[in-house]
C-alpha cells in the first residue's frame, strides 16, 4: 500500500515522540543509515542520533531503477529529553558516519559556525545571537550541535520556542512532561513527507506550540506529475513558534543545502510560498478556496509548480482536524487534507491543511 499516514498521542518527552517517529519512518519507506545497528524505540534513550535516507518509495528519484540517483536524508538529532534538532541534506552532509558537515560563514556579528542546513543549512530553528544583556550566542559545534539556549532565571527566553523541532527543556523541564503531553502526525508520500508535533492543550490557547516540516518534490500545478527532470529541486517548507522557513535541500548538481528564506515574506530572490496572516478565503457562491505552496525558486530558476502535500486556507471556514475534500489536477476522485491547528491565538489565523488519502496515499 503507498504512502503512509499516522497520528500518535500522549508522549512526555521529546525523546520518546521522536523514538516513535522513527520507527514510523523506518516501517514505510525510509532506510537506515546511521546507526549501523537497527534501531529499538524500545531501549533508546537520550542523547542518541539517527539519519534516515528516502527510498524509491518516498522519492522517485531514489529508487532502484534510477540511473542517476539524486537521494536526500534527513537527521534527527535528540540532545535530551526534551530537545530535538533536524537537519535535512544529502549523504555528503549527513553521511553513514553520524557525523553533520559544518561550514564557515560570515555574518554581522564576524565569524559564525553554522551547520549545514538553514541560514546556509538549518536545524529546524532560528540562529540566535542573544539577547542583550551580555548574552552569548547560540553556538553550533564543530559537530552541528547547538549548545544550551540562553541561560537566566525566570521564565523560559522566548528563543527556546522558536529553536529546534522541539525545544521545551526549561519551560517544561525533562521530567515535567505530564502536564503538556505531545502528539505527532507523520504524513509519507510517494514524493516526500510530513511531520507535525504539537503540545495538546496548549497549542489550542497559544498557537505557538505546533511546530511542523514538509520535505517533497513539487508537481506540475496542472498533471500533478511530479518534477524528475532538470535540476529537479527537493523543497524544505517548515514552522516553528508561529515562523516560517524554506530552504532548497538539493538539485541534481548542487549536493548541498541552499540558504534558508522565509517562507511568508518576500526577501532577495525568493518569494514568499506560504500566506500566514488572516486572510479571505471564501468565494462570492460561498466555496471555501485553499492554496498549495507555490512562487517556488532556486537560487538559479523559477518554477512553475507547487507543494500539493500542505494547502493553506484560513482558519475561520475550516475547523480544526476536520476532513477537506479537494479535487485536484483532474484526478478522477476527491483527495482528502486533515485541517491542522490554526496559527493564530483561539483557533483563529491560517491553518493548513495536511494530504491524508488520493495523491499516492491510499
Amino acid at each position: 500500500m503507498p504512502g503512509y499516514v499516522v497520528e500518535r498521542h500522549g508522549f512526555l518527552t521529546a525523546s520518546d515522540l521522536l523514538a516513535s517517529v522513527i520507527t514510523d519512518m523506518v516501517a514505510n519507506g525510509f532506510t537506515q543509515s546511521f546507526p549501523s545497528t537497527p534501531f529499538n524505540a524500545s531501549t533508546a534513550a537520550s542523547p542518541y542520533k539517527v539519519i534516515l535516507e528516502a527510498s524509491g518509495s518516498v522519492d522517485p528519484l531514489n529508487g532502484g531503477g534510477v540511473a542517476e540517483k539524486q537521494p536526500w536524508r534527513i537527521c534527527f538529532d535528540i540532545q535530551g529529553p526534551q530537545r530535538v534538532f533536524v537537519y535535512v541534506a544529502t549523504p555528503l552532509q549527513l553521511p553513514n558516519s553520524g557525523d553533520v558537515a559544518t561550514e564557515k560563514v560570515y555574518g554581522s556579528a564576524g565569524l559564525q559556525s553554522l551547520d549545514v542546513i538553514g541560514n546556509t543549512g538549518d536545524q529546524m530553528g532560528n540562529y540566535s545571537s542573544g539577547s542583550g544583556g551580555g548574552a552569548s550566542p547560540a553556538k553550533i559545534s564543530s559537530a552541528g550541535v547547538y549548545s544550551a539556549p540562553s541561560s537566566g532565571s525566570g521564565a523560559a527566553p522566548a528563543d527556546e520556542i522558536t529553536k529546534g523541532l522541539i525545544m521545551r527543556q526549561l519551560r517544561v523541564t525533562d521530567a515535567g512532561g505530564g502536564s503538556y503531553p505531545m502528539s505527532y502526525r507523520l504524513v509519507i508520500s510517494p514524493r516526500g513527507l510530513w511531520l507535525g508535533v504539537w503540545e495538546d492543550a496548549v497549542t489550542q490557547q497559544t498557537s505557538s506550540m505546533f511546530n511542523w516540516i514538509l520535505v517533497q518534490r513539487p508537481v506540475d500545478r496542472t498533471t500533478g506529475t511530479v518534477l524528475t527532470t532538470g535540476k529537479s529541486p527537493v523543497f524544505c517548507v517548515s514552522a516553528h513558534g508561529g515562523q516560517y522557513f524554506q530552504f532548497v535541500v538539493r538539485e541534481s548538481d548542487i549536493l548541498r543545502p541552499g540558504l534558508r528564506r522565509s517562507a511568508s515574506i518576500n526577501e532577495d530572490d525568493s518569494e514568499a510560498i506560504i500566506n500566514a496572516q488572516t486572510q479571505v478565503s471564501l468565494s462570492e457562491d460561498g466555496k471555501y478556496i485553499v492554496t498549495f505552496p507555490s512562487r517556488l525558486n532556486t537560487s538559479r530558476y523559477r518554477y512553475p509548480h507547487e507543494l500539493d502535500m500542505i494547502g493553506i486556507t484560513s482558519a475561520d471556514v475550516v475547523s480544526q482536524f476536520s476532513d477537506v475534500p479537494l479535487t485536484v489536477y483532474g484526478e478522477g476522485a476527491a483527495r482528502s487534507y486533515k485541517a491542522m491547528q490554526a496559527n493564530f491565538f483561539n483557533n483563529t489565523g491560517m491553518r493548513i491543511l495536511v494530504l491524508q488519502q488520493g495523491g499516492g496515499i491510499s
